[in-house]
């Protein structure tokens, strides 16, 4: 059973250079209703944002609090419509529960009465997956990539939060998904774990290439993971630029700290992040 199966197969659109748009987001405004003691008024969460990303880029959005990742990630999710302007994913308008989309939030969301193996099945039978012996070796493969050989049968108060994080990712990379909608997902980590996290993610993704949407406030992380980074800044909530990462791939996580192409990105993004 490959990776697609059970996906309905869509014509995407393709960019201005001819690659096939997996999400393009065009001319999207969205506002907020803040009720105060009666007093209804609109907040502009985002202005004007323009975003193309092609099939398999992994694109990294960076930015401050409020300045509408997040949101930008649920209107790709379908969880909210825009007031203006147009989002397509694969082709088609979004709609919450679409199978050719997956979604990892910050927090593990992992069931405590189900096993970390059951935990990663479980995507699965949501999606009416009904081979259970498939089921079964996908979720094994994926926990052994994520690096829990050996911690099938385990239950959430069993593992350190950085376990369950990984159990998370593996529950989200065995779904049959083209495009991978990532919220903050290591964001409660430590350091050295996110940089190991991190690591996981990227040889799961050259493994499977997908289409990653990464939404996170840590501009390391962000540049190490990302083909490109998109740099957002609030009030209204804005592309203010969309920065192309070119260091080679496969790459070392660890390795990038010490490389001064690296910390020239940082300084770039930094230097944008605080002018707008």
């Amino acid at each position: 059973m490959s990776i697609t199966s059970g996906l309905t197969q869509t014509v995407s659109p393709t960019s201005p250079g001819g690659q096939s748009l997996a999400v393009n987001v065009t001319n999207v405004t969205h506002n907020f209703l803040l009720d105060k003691q009666g007093d209804t008024r609109a907040i502009e969460a985002l202005h004007d944002v323009n975003l193309e990303v092609t099939d398999g880029q992994f694109v990294a959005l960076v930015g401050p609090s409020g300045c509408g990742k997040t949101t930008l990630l649920n209107m790709v999710a379908g969880l909210l419509t825009p007031h203006t302007g147009t989002i397509d994913v694969l082709g088609q308008p979004p709609k919450s529960g679409r199978r050719d989309i997956a979604y990892m939030l910050a927090r593990d969301a992992l069931l405590p009465w189900r096993t970390a193996m059951e935990n990663v099945m479980f995507g699965l039978e949501v999606r009416n997956i009904n081979d259970r012996q498939w089921r079964e070796e996908r979720a094994r493969e994926m926990l052994s990539l994520v690096g829990l050989e050996g911690f099938h049968d385990a239950y959430r108060t069993e593992l350190s939060q950085g376990m369950r994080q990984r159990v998370a990712l593996a529950r989200t990379f065995a779904l049959p998904s083209d495009v991978l909608l990532m919220d903050e997902p290591f964001g409660a980590l430590d350091p050295q774990r996110k940089i190991q996290l991190g690591q996981v993610l990227l040889g799961l993704w050259e493994k499977e290439p997908r289409t990653i949407l990464f939404v996170t406030h840590d501009l390391h992380e962000a540049i190490a993971l990302a083909d490109r980074v998109i740099v957002m800044n609030p009030r209204p909530g804005h592309i203010a630029e969309d920065v192309p990462i070119g260091l080679p791939r496969p790459r070392s996580i660890r390795d990038l700290q010490t490389d001064a192409e690296f910390h020239a990105l940082y300084s770039r993004i930094w230097e944008v992040l605080n002018h707008d």
